[in-house]
């Protein structure tokens, strides 16, 4: 199971019962839901984080350091974070983020 950007909260609830994803709360009060992933064409694993709230503040150094021996500590090649939250790239690439795809979605009617 995997998460998506858009997802509710009962999906979130659901995943987290399943024993599926992980949450994390950042010091500043937000959470996010973390779960390991394996890219079958790069035969590495990675750590998918879906930043569910951030709260008044976004997340901080200290918070990426933390995900960051987390993600090294279960052999990961790389963080991806998602996040549907306005800012968010731009904050990102404050601590080495960068956008590899951008994802275009509109609504059939």
């Amino acid at each position: 199971m995997e998460c998506e950007a858009d997802w509710e909260p009962h999906h979130v609830k659901r995943l987290l019962q399943d024993g599926a994803a992980h949450l994390w709360t950042s010091l500043s009060g937000g959470f996010a839901v973390t779960q390991m992933h394996h890219n079958e064409f790069f035969c590495r694993s990675y750590l998918l984080i879906w930043i569910c709230h951030s709260g008044a503040e976004f997340f901080a150094d200290e918070d990426f350091s933390l995900v960051n021996e987390f993600a090294k500590e279960n052999d990961a090649g790389w963080i991806e974070i998602w996040s549907p939250r306005k800012g968010m790239s731009k904050h990102l690439s404050k601590f080495g983020f960068k956008s590899v795809n951008i994802v275009m979605r509109r609504e059939v009617s």
